[in-house]
């Protein structure tokens, strides 16, 4: 799964991204990302911007300024953009394929931005003592087949983990993505501390004022206080 920039309408979908960052007044609530303190994804894209020194702190104060709004999901996101209250997201790029595939005439733009995307790994796993561990197994070993991998692809447009099974359609070649370097463990560590930095953001506080001190040594990120 991949974060990436949603817009509408389809022609000014480069445009939109163009001023996403900037504190442009036209944009003022009109741009959105999923609520971090109620998605994981977005939680996990969160840490990792802030691990990405091009980002920081300081790349969501400026969307706090632009009046960036909390969709409740990533879902609820795509859905308030292809029913034009906002113009464009943050999200997960098999939610727009997977409106796409139900709406076609969805005025909704699948955009991967050019500064980097944010690659997050679904995983699969098997619970130590659960009661139908023989099923379980089967299944696993479905998803992880030519079969299951072929469906997620068409039907869900989710990015298959093997080579042998075509891209959803219209997805380029992952080598052709920069893909923002993220640290899982450093993520897992962090992630609270990570939510309650955003919120407290996402309430006005100043930056200066805020405890940015993370695990791991990554404390230097105070040094993104600069921007008021």
């Amino acid at each position: 799964m991949l974060n990436v920039y949603t817009a509408v309408p389809l022609e000014t979908a480069e445009e939109i991204i163009a001023e996403f960052e900037k504190e442009n007044p036209g944009l003022k609530g009109k741009i959105a990302i999923a609520d971090p303190s109620r998605s994981g994804s977005s939680r996990y894209m969160t840490c990792c911007l802030l691990l990405n020194k091009k980002f920081g702190w300081g790349y969501f104060v400026k969307l706090y300024r632009n009046k960036c709004k909390l969709a409740q999901s990533n879902t609820a996101l795509i859905k308030q953009i292809a029913a034009g209250e906002i113009y464009m997201g943050i999200t997960l790029d098999y939610n727009v394929r997977k409106l796409l595939l139900d709406s076609p005439d969805a005025p909704v733009s699948c955009v991967f931005p050019a500064g980097g995307v944010v690659s997050m790994v679904s995983p699969i796993g098997l619970c130590e003592g659960c009661a139908h561990e023989d099923q379980a197994k089967r299944f696993i070993n479905w998803v992880l087949s030519v079969k299951g991998q072929g469906f997620m692809s068409k039907k869900m447009g989710i990015m298959p983990l093997r080579d042998d099974v075509p891209l959803p359609e219209g997805v380029p070649s992952p080598e052709d993505f920069k893909i923002l370097s993220c640290s899982p463990v450093w993520i897992f560590k962090n992630s609270v501390a990570c939510g309650r930095i955003f919120n407290d953001i996402f309430q006005g506080k100043p930056l200066p004022e805020i405890n940015t001190a993370l695990a791991g040594g990554r404390g230097e990120y105070k040094r993104e206080g600069n921007a008021k």
